[in-house]
């Protein structure tokens, strides 16, 4: 489910928004659910790309409740596109790219659910964000696997990267019911887990900033299974 197109269909070629303005939006339930995208599906040997430009996120709230399995994010939900998605701020320093965003997902129980502030789970993709303005973000869940401020998680293959991003105000809460068995749960300020080479430059969280998690939480990156540079 997105605000603007529940998936993309699974073939080659390309999607661009420019200009997009998710303004007082709310978004809620569905399996893949984003402000934006709920689903890319692209699949191997022909990706799907897809780009957002000079986009906005002003009050904006995506949510939802799962059994075990699912991803929220404020633009998209789930990437799985085996292509490139980019995300980039608008060139007018200025611009809060985001402001007030809010991004949940709860589990009844816990297994492989996630959320993120502009993307939840990533596989098979390449990620690029740049260049992000943001301030007053809010990226919680409950009984997740993955849970980022940016990104939740990049697994399987491709690459991320994240440069030239200032985020302000940002409240990051992963919480894991006392009956739950979990020795997994990854909370991160830019993302929870990532097994793909990830790059991180000229990133800033600043501001009364906080970030609350479980068994591997950081103030970037809640868990690397491989290089960060």
């Amino acid at each position: 489910l997105g605000g603007f197109a529940a998936r993309t269909a699974n073939s080659a070629g390309t999607v661009s928004f420019d200009g997009l303005h998710l303004e007082n939006i709310d978004v809620y339930v569905g399996t893949m659910t984003g402000g934006a995208i709920g689903y890319i599906d692209g699949y191997s040997g022909a990706g799907r790309n897809v780009s957002f430009t000079n986009w906005t996120i002003k009050n904006e709230k995506v949510t939802k409740w799962v059994y075990d399995d699912g991803s929220t994010g404020g633009l998209v939900g789930w990437n799985i596109s085996y292509g490139t998605l980019s995300i980039t701020g608008n060139e007018d320093g200025s611009v809060k790219d985001v402001d007030q965003l809010s991004v949940t997902t709860h589990a009844e129980s816990f297994n492989t659910a996630a959320a993120g502030g502009l993307v939840g789970a990533n596989d098979y993709s390449f990620v690029k964000v740049e260049n992000v303005n943001a301030q007053n973000i809010s990226v919680s869940g409950k009984n997740l696997r993955d849970l980022g401020g940016l990104l939740a998680a990049g697994r399987k293959d491709g690459t991320l990267e994240v440069k030239k991003c200032s985020l302000a105000s940002m409240k990051i809460t992963l919480e894991i019911n006392s009956s739950q068995k979990t020795s997994s749960a990854c909370a991160g300020g830019i993302i929870g887990f990532h097994e793909r080479p990830l790059t991180i430059s000229e990133v800033m969280i600043v501001s009364d900033s906080a970030i609350n998690g479980q068994q591997f939480t950081g103030g970037f990156v809640g868990y690397s299974a491989v290089d960060v540079t």
